[in-house]
């Protein structure tokens, strides 16, 4: 198995994984005009605890918006990819025999 960069960040092929095991789910968390609100932090802390990933709805695109950087920072999680007006926040459970996802060796 092998893990994220040492700084939190995602390697390459690391995103190109979890996006695609982000297509098949669902936006978990809406962010509406208000943006980032202490209840949505929570809320998406504790879908990365259960679940790992994250698909996030925003009401504005994604890209250029640092609204999902910022939500990541602010969860301690990593963005895996954006696309449109979603993007995908990966955190690893912070105890390794309880991970759900398994993230591939490098080929």
């Amino acid at each position: 198995m092998s893990e994220p960069n040492g700084d939190g960040s995602l390697r390459g092929f690391h995103k190109a994984y979890l996006r695609g095991l982000g297509q098949r789910l669902p936006a978990r968390v809406h962010v509406g005009k208000k943006g980032i609100i202490d209840s949505l932090e929570r809320e998406v802390d504790q879908w990365l605890l259960r679940e790992e990933l994250v698909k996030i709805s925003f009401n504005a695109s994604a890209k250029n918006n640092p609204l999902p950087e910022d939500l990541a920072r602010r969860t301690g999680a990593a963005v895996a990819g954006t696309v449109g007006k979603t993007a995908l926040l990966y955190r690893p459970h912070p105890e390794p025999e309880r991970r759900v996802i398994r993230l591939p060796e490098r080929d």
